[in-house]
This record gives C-alpha cells, structure tokens and sequence, in this order.
C-alpha cells in the first residue's frame, strides 16, 4: 500500500528543500515513482525482518558440481 500511496502523496505535495534543490529533485523522483518506492521499501524490510536465509528465501546452495558430478 505505502508504494501506491507514497506516490500520490509526493505527486500533490514534492518535497521542497530550499538550499538544496537537487536533493528535493532527487527525492521526488524517487519517491514519485511506484516501483522505486516498492523497491526500497523491499530492501528496508529484509534487512530489518528477522529470519535465517532459507526462511528469507536467499538459501543459495554454494556448491556447484560440473558435469562429470564432482564439486568444484
């Protein structure tokens, strides 16, 4: 919900920053954009959430085996 609202919000009201116009451009392209807001809101909550790797779904097996079935 917060990547449909946040951009609705920046759209009726940008960010006004008055010594640092860049930054206030910066922040309102970003935020004015549903993916970007998705994005970031995705990598804050993995971060924070607790929970092992395979919980999490990034259980990556580090073993790789080539085609004669020994690992490398």
């Amino acid at each position: 919900m917060v990547g449909l609202g946040a951009p609705e919000y920046i759209g009726a009201n940008p960010v006004s920053i008055p010594n640092a116009e860049w930054l206030a451009s910066t922040l309102n392209g970003i935020f004015s954009s549903m993916i970007s807001v998705g994005g970031l809101l995705a990598i804050i909550l993995d971060q924070i959430l607790p929970g092992t790797k395979e919980e999490r779904g990034v259980d990556i097996d580090t073993n790789i085996e080539d085609e004669s079935n020994k690992v490398v």
